[in-house]
């Protein structure tokens, strides 16, 4: 025999998280792909009005040379 006791304790959302602060830093790496709406929401709704991109950390240590180390495999038994 299986008891269980739920217990809702609250909720809230991750989305209004950022409104509660004065400065927010360090978004995400992803903000050069989102589309017009999505900068939109961003300006409009975080208030989120000056953008620095800093290029990634990997791509400075490693420049180039990560290009020959990504491999492509068509078929499982080619992984090893």
């Amino acid at each position: 025999m299986n008891i269980s006791l739920n217990l809702y304790s609250g909720s809230f959302s991750y989305a209004e998280i950022p409104k509660m602060f004065k400065n927010i830093i360090g978004v995400t790496g992803t903000l050069r792909t989102l589309s017009k709406y999505e900068n939109k929401i961003i300006k409009d709704v975080y208030k989120i009005n000056q953008n620095t991109f800093i290029p990634s950390i990997y791509a400075n240590i490693l420049g180039e040379e990560w290009k020959k180390k990504i491999l492509i495999e068509k078929e499982r038994n080619e992984y090893d």
